[in-house]
């Protein structure tokens, strides 16, 4: 061994090509995950921002009008929508609170009061999904041709659950 050469046994840290310290490398993993999980989190906010849901709808309806006000601030009219106690089911199912319209859905409908409102029910309801919260609110109509529905979304952007 010439003097310039430093002997295998001994290792500097410090110097070039030596060996990490391990709380270097543990450190260096933590921060990896932390960068990591607030990446997931924000991706999902930006996907739901861009990509927010749709309220719930009966299956087989035809969209006949769709209106927006402001992002997250829709509304859609369906037709051909199943008759009005099959679709104040559809949205009980689906978590919605509903008032119903004296006459609709009774085991004795009262046709005299049937023919004064066309309206026989208005539901409503919440989805959470990412951060914010979805409202929205279902109108169903029965006309006499076909039952109808409105359908409004509201997502206020600024509300996070």
């Amino acid at each position: 061994m010439t003097d310039n050469q430093i002997p295998d046994d001994v290792i500097d840290e410090n110097q070039p090509g030596g060996s990490m310290p391990w709380w270097k490398i543990i450190l260096l993993a933590v921060i990896v995950v932390v960068v990591g999980l607030y990446a997931l989190r924000m991706g999902a906010i930006a996907i739901a921002f861009a990509f927010p849901p749709e309220p719930p709808v009966p299956n087989n309806v035809e969209e006949v009008e769709y209106t927006r006000e402001a992002h997250g601030m829709d509304s859609w009219e369906y037709h051909r929508v199943p008759s009005p106690c099959d679709t104040i089911r559809f949205y009980e199912e689906q978590g919605a609170t509903c008032t119903v319209e004296v006459g609709y859905c009774s085991e004795e409908p009262d046709a005299e009061l049937l023919q004064e409102s066309a309206l026989a029910a208005t539901c409503t309801g919440e989805e959470a999904f990412a951060i914010f919260v979805m409202g929205w609110e279902a109108e169903i109509f029965d006309f006499p041709e076909e039952t109808r529905i409105m359908v409004e979304r509201n997502i206020p952007w600024t509300r996070a659950r």
